[in-house]
C-alpha cells in the first residue's frame, strides 16, 4: 500500500508544479467567472458599437456610460460606508 501512495504521489507531483489555467465556464457559475463572463460580453457589444456608430457619437456614448457608471458607483459606496456595522459588538 507504501508503494501504491509513493506512486500515487509521484504521479500528482507535476500537476501541482505546473497548474493549468482555469476554464471559465459561460454564463459562469462562481463571482469571477460571472464578472470575467460580464467583461468579455462588454468587450465584443463596445467593439460591435464602434463599428456601427459614426465616431463623434461613439465618444459621446462612451462619455455618458462612464458618467452614468461615476455617479452609481459612487451612490453604492455612499450606501456601503453608511451601512450598519452588523459585526461591531461595542
Amino acid at each position: 500500500m507504501k508503494h501504491l501512495l509513493d506512486a500515487t504521489g509521484v504521479l500528482l507531483l507535476p500537476a501541482a508544479v505546473h497548474p493549468h489555467e482555469p476554464k471559465i465556464q459561460y454564463p459562469g457559475e462562481s463571482t469571477m467567472e460571472m464578472r470575467y463572463c460580464a467583461g468579455q460580453s462588454w468587450d465584443q457589444s463596445t467593439d460591435q458599437l464602434k463599428q456601427k456608430v459614426p465616431k463623434a457619437l461613439f465618444k459621446q456614448w462612451q462619455e455618458t456610460t462612464q458618467a452614468v457608471c461615476a455617479h452609481a458607483y459612487a451612490a453604492a459606496l455612499r450606501r456601503h460606508k453608511n451601512a450598519p456595522d452588523l459585526c461591531d459588538r461595542s
